[in-house]
């Protein structure tokens, strides 16, 4: 996968793509894909039968949560 991505970041200028502008637009896909990555971890994290009777603690929860609807707000103020 990693030679993949060289190989890919080598051949964007003859395409004809600006690799700055990619980055950028990689960056933003990152902002948008995050927050249902964190809600299922936090699923995840909350749930004793998957975490073997280790669920995560409520301050670890709160922080979690949080962080999801932060970044959600972000990136739905982003088009506002």
């Amino acid at each position: 996968m990693f030679t993949l991505s060289i190989v890919i970041g080598i051949c964007l200028p003859f395409f004809h793509v600006n690799p700055v502008k990619a980055l950028f637009w990689s960056a933003v896909a990152n902002g948008f894909l995050a927050p249902p990555v964190l809600l299922g971890v936090l699923l995840v994290a909350t749930d004793a039968k998957l975490m073997e009777n280790q669920p995560s603690g409520r301050l670890q929860r709160v922080i979690v949560g949080l962080t999801t609807l932060l970044m959600t707000g972000a990136a739905v103020a982003m088009f506002v």
